[in-house]
């Protein structure tokens, strides 16, 4: 099983897509929308591992609010949460992923 697979048996509750995602949103690297979590496809698959739970953290963790406006500090916090925690995770899945998400 590769690392997307195994997160994915372990968080059964949440529906996984992988698209390839239209230039004007490439940055995000992944998102959620309506409790469906959606990664990049062209991104290599360590990277989509660590980019899928961050994403599940953001679900699991996160208020509701909308993340898209990197200038608030509340959202601010809200990813460097899910990077933090999203890193220390995705060890346990044999993912080696070495890059920042949301690195502008």
């Amino acid at each position: 099983m590769n690392p997307i697979e195994k997160i994915e048996s372990d968080y059964p509750e949440y529906k996984v897509y992988l698209k390839t995602f239209p230039d004007e949103i490439k940055f995000m690297h992944g998102f959620v929308n309506r409790g469906l979590i959606f990664i990049d496809n062209e991104l290599p698959i360590d990277t989509q591992a660590e980019v899928l739970m961050h994403e599940i953290i953001h679900l699991q963790y996160d208020t509701g609010q909308n993340l898209c406006n990197h200038n608030s500090v509340k959202v601010l916090r809200a990813e460097y949460f899910a990077n933090k925690w999203a890193k220390r995770e995705v060890k346990k899945y044999g993912s080696g992923a070495k890059f920042k998400i949301n690195a502008d």
